[in-house]
Formats: C-alpha cells, structure tokens, sequence
C-alpha cells in the first residue's frame, strides 16, 4: 500500500527537467521518521519551482542506508552521514559553542549549525523537511538567483505573533525577548530556521554565537528545544535582513489554521511540531484541487 501511495504520489509531483548546477542548492538536517515527508517537501519545491537544486543532506544520526538509497533513487542527493570531525576543526577556538555541539544533552537541533559550516555551497536554503509547497515560490527563487547580500527569513503575521504567545510548544519566544533586551541586542525574537537563506557563509560570526552560548548555559537554557534559531540570530545579526510574506508562506502555529489552506495565496505550509500530522492531509487536498480546477478547464475547451 505505501509502495503504491508513493508511486501515486511521485507521478503527481514529476522531476523538472531543468537542473541547477554550481554553487547554490538546499541543505537538510534529516532523521529516520522523515524520509518521506521530506522526499515529497522537496518533490513540491521542485515541482512549483519548475527546475531542479542540488541537494546536500546531514544526517541527525539515524538516517540508515536504505533510507539514503531510497532517497537518491528519487532526487539529486549528497549525503554527509557524519560531520562531527569537520564540526571539531572549525570550532577550536570557541569553548562554550564546541561544548554546546558535543553536549549529549543539547537537543539534535544543534546540528543545524553543521549545516552553515559544512555546506558545499556558498548561496543556500536551509530547508526542513515539515514544508508543503502548494503554488511557485517566486521569492525563494529570486533571492537564489540573485547576488543580493541579505539573509533570506521567514516570518510570522502579527496576528500568528499574538497566537504564539498563547501555545506552549513556542513558549521560547517570550524567553527570546526577554533575553534580547537584556543584552540589548536589536534582534527579532521570532526568527525561524525551516526555510532561511544563506548568502555567504562566511559572514556567521562564531565569536558572537561563542558568547551567547556562553550565556544560555549560565542560565540553563542551552539544553532547551530550538536554541538553534537564537544561534542563527546572533550569528547573522549585522547582515541585511530579506522577509518572505507571512501570509504566503505559512506557518500553522494552532490547529485552527488548518483552514488557511483554503486560500488562493498561499505558497508554502510549514507544519511544525505536532502539526506534522496534517502533513499528508494538506498534501492530499492541494494536489485535489489542482486537479479539479484543471479538469473543469478541460471540460470548459
């Protein structure tokens, strides 16, 4: 039954023919329970976007074989199984980020820091694998093909701000505000790593990350979920900034969003959390929709 629902599924979402090549592509962390969700993601992107990236995967430690076997068989995949001894090299000098990379305790968002530091490309979007694209990321696309030197970002609409404030899963943006204004850093609490774009990794300033670090361990806060968007802030905090419109690339914050699928607008959904399980549901109702309203063109010649 799955075989067969893939098969379905790859047939609706074909390979474009045109493939970029160079130094721009997408950079994943991926774990075991996501294979799939981030093959028909990625299926999506490429579909909308009408042309191929290169791909460059990081294991979170369970990938396994088969599963990097399957995945190449469909996309245009490298694979790095490991990178903690590249990881080892590039944080000598900065103790209390090394420490946060080798912790056993740090959550396994921490290696989206690896993703920064060991991309092959120098213009990149990491992109997660909890993603839906559901019409051309024109943005995304411009931004990629672009020389701009701005941090491509996602962001979040005023009124999803409020919806946060109230859930306990992003219980981490209050922490984030009160720890930016205590340091008085001029940073938005709301940053968010699903689909952030990296023009030159390079200009990440590990110096400024090795302090922050520094600081969330003295207050017990390192260990906590998604640290690593505070990193990417403080990291990147004196480049330009690029914003995606909220309300085209979405992020289901609460169940009640799911009804913003309706809406002509929209060009991605990120499901974070526990609101991966409507992944497969919002999939499903898109491609439906885009088939009835080409066969009632069809019917209409």
């Amino acid at each position: 039954m799955k075989k067969n629902l893939q098969k379905i599924m790859l047939k609706i979402f074909p390979l474009p023919v045109e493939k970029e090549l160079g130094s721009k592509g997408l950079v994943t962390l991926l774990g075991h329970r996501d294979v799939t969700r981030y093959l028909f993601s990625i299926r999506s992107f490429f579909y909308y976007a009408d042309r191929q990236f290169p791909l460059h995967l990081l294991s979170d430690g369970s990938l396994k074989e088969n599963d990097i076997t399957w995945l190449k068989s469909y996309l245009p995949i490298k694979v790095l199984t490991n990178s903690s001894e590249k990881i080892k090299k590039k944080l000598v000098g900065y103790p209390w980020l090394y420490k946060y990379r080798f912790d056993k305790e740090t959550t396994v968002f921490k290696l989206k820091l690896d993703l920064i530091l060991t991309s092959p490309f120098q213009r990149f979007i990491i992109f997660d694998s909890d993603m839906i694209f559901l019409d051309t990321p024109s943005h995304v696309l411009s931004w990629l093909d672009s020389r701009r030197k701005s941090l491509l970002l996602p962001n979040y609409t005023e009124k999803q701000k409020k919806e946060m404030i109230c859930s306990e899963y992003f219980s981490m943006f209050p922490f984030r505000k009160l720890l930016y204004k205590h340091l008085n850093y001029d940073l938005d609490a709301y940053t968010s790593s699903h689909l952030l774009g990296v023009f030159e990794k390079g200009k990440f300033n590990l110096n400024r990350v090795n302090n922050i670090i520094k600081i969330l361990y003295q207050v017990d806060y390192a260990k906590k979920r998604h640290v690593d968007e505070i990193i990417f802030s403080v990291g990147f905090d004196n480049i330009k900034k690029e914003f995606l419109d909220g309300d085209k690339y979405f992020n289901m914050v609460i169940d009640k969003n799911m009804k913003e699928i309706n809406r002509d607008e929209k060009i991605m959904f990120h499901l974070p959390g526990d609101k991966k399980r409507f992944f497969w549901k919002i999939l499903f109702l898109n491609r439906l929709r885009e088939l009835i309203k080409w066969n009632h063109l069809f019917l209409k010649i």
